[in-house]
């Protein structure tokens, strides 16, 4: 926990640079691994495991997208490249083997790896098959049906971490060599034999067949994308180097999917017409994607702060989380009032009843050391609180008109769409009604604020124009990079 929370603060001072925050993430993952196995006798492993999760906790809302991919691009190439040298290992460590193993020739070799084999499939549906149905009963959302069972007990797939361990053994331990045969026929066997039948049985035991709420949404994802498609093609004049041919087969091919992609979106919307549950399910789905998707717009333009957006992005999980439970309406957390007065909170943490305790109070209030009383950690959770709720504000009333128009185009049930709508609409009114009670507990502060996030907005709009001026060419690098310190 340690180190992912240092890794973190490395990854955030260097977030100008991706190279510098992978090196810095290889060096926190190999520094967990040395202090666990050296120092704490523990768990490497586990201890850079953990280390991951915390890392991925604190600075998932910190680095923007394309450092995310690129982190995501270098670390699936490191575990590639990892995968491949332990089986080439074992490879180059098998040909010594099967030459130093004379029982290789009377097949008490292939008797034993055979015996593995069955050892591990056993065993890994006995602990499947015990474990699963007793852990149903305290599920939240639904026991695990027998066929998913099924599949996790087949696909108990292993690699590159149980060949690493047996290679990881000392040369004088006792039975090295037939462990490491018998470890790598496991292997070999589950990723080939159980690797290989994991689709026939998928599809055989019809796990593979989407839920209409997955329909719905790949029928959307394919209409909008097929309508993008023709419009591009529509907007292009029918000159030179086109053909004219060409270019109308394939505005007729894409219009010819447009329409097929606009049938099925059809189909499936009048499926969860017949349906309210689904369709209330599938409503409240579609918001808290916009929801999150409007949180992330506003950080991202930097409105508001990384600790506000860690905590919207809290209560988007758990929105999400209610959602895929059916827990309609999602929970609302409730919040504290983002002022309470901070006369009066001062005013209850002067010693009770003491004497002259009210006329100090009263000389700090005449002399006006607000400053002094109301403490810079004060300041800046109003300020969180504050970006807070003016992003929920912000966002709220978009989602609501959204969703309403969606019901509408779609014909749904009022009574369907008006919790979903109305529920944003309330979100919209409470986030107001605490905006306002803030501005009239600290006007001076809130003016601050308020006027920080203008000037975020339009250095936001700013630095659009800016990079779309540098993408076609218009001014270089240089010369954007003066006008944003201009206008900063």
């Amino acid at each position: 926990f340690l180190m992912g929370r240092l890794t973190a603060y490395a990854l955030v001072l260097s977030r100008k640079d991706p190279l510098i925050q992978v090196t810095v993430s290889v060096i926190g993952a190999y520094m967990t691994f040395i202090v666990a196995e050296h120092y704490l006798h523990v768990s490497g492993v586990i201890a850079v495991m953990l280390a991951g999760i915390t890392l991925g906790r604190h600075t998932s809302w910190r680095i923007s997208a394309p450092q995310r991919a690129f982190f995501k691009q270098f670390w699936g190439y490191s575990a590639f490249l990892a995968n491949s040298l332990v089986f080439l290992l074992v490879g180059l460590s098998s040909v010594e083997l099967f030459a130093r193993m004379r029982v290789f020739e009377t097949g008490e070799l292939g008797l034993a790896i055979m015996l593995a084999i069955i050892a591990a499939v056993l065993a890994r549906a006995l602990a499947v098959f015990s474990f699963v149905p007793a852990l149903n009963r305290f599920l939240p959302d639904g026991p695990i049906g027998w066929r998913f069972q099924v599949v996790m007990s087949w696909g108990g797939l292993r690699g590159a971490v149980a060949l690493a361990l047996v290679l990881s053994l000392d040369q004088g331990f006792v039975d090295r060599d037939l462990i490491l045969a018998m470890t790598l026929g496991v292997v070999l066997f589950t990723i080939l034999v159980s690797g290989g039948t994991m689709g026939p049985l998928i599809h055989r035991l019809r796990l593979d067949t989407p839920g209409l709420i997955d329909q719905w949404s790949g029928a959307e994802a394919a209409f909008l994308a097929s309508r993008s498609a023709a419009d591009a093609l529509a907007d292009l004049d029918e000159k030179e180097p086109f053909r004219i041919t060409v270019l109308q087969g394939a505005r007729r091919r894409f219009r010819e999917k447009l329409e097929q992609a606009e049938f099925t979106l059809a189909q499936t919307w009048a499926a969860l017409r017949a349906s309210p549950k689904l369709a209330r399910r599938s409503l409240w789905s579609q918001a808290v994607a916009l929801e999150q998707n409007g949180y992330h717009h506003l950080f991202e333009i930097g409105v508001i702060s990384e600790e506000a957006f860690e905590k919207l992005q809290l209560l988007v999980d758990l929105k999400q989380e209610a959602v895929r439970l059916e827990r309609l309406p999602p929970p609302v957390a409730a919040h504290e009032p983002l002022t309470t007065g901070w006369k009066a909170k001062m005013r209850s943490n002067f010693p009770a009843r003491q004497p002259g305790t009210e006329e100090l109070f009263q000389d700090v209030i005449e002399e006006g050391l607000s400053d002094m009383v109301l403490n810079q950690r004060r300041r800046q959770e109003l300020k969180i609180g504050y970006e807070y709720e003016f992003a929920m504000f912000e966002v709220a009333a978009g989602v609501a008109e959204q969703i309403a128009q969606l019901a509408e185009q779609h014909a749904l049930d009022e009574v369907v769409a008006a919790g979903c709508v109305g529920a944003y609409q309330a979100l919209r009114e409470q986030s107001l009604r605490r905006l306002m009670t803030a501005a009239a507990d600290e006007p001076a502060l809130v003016e601050q604020l308020q006027a920080l996030i203008l000037r975020r907005h339009a250095l936001s709009a700013a630095n659009n124009m800016l990079d779309e001026f540098v993408a076609r060419g218009l001014i270089s690098e240089d010369v954007a990079a003066q006008t944003r310190s201009s206008l900063e």
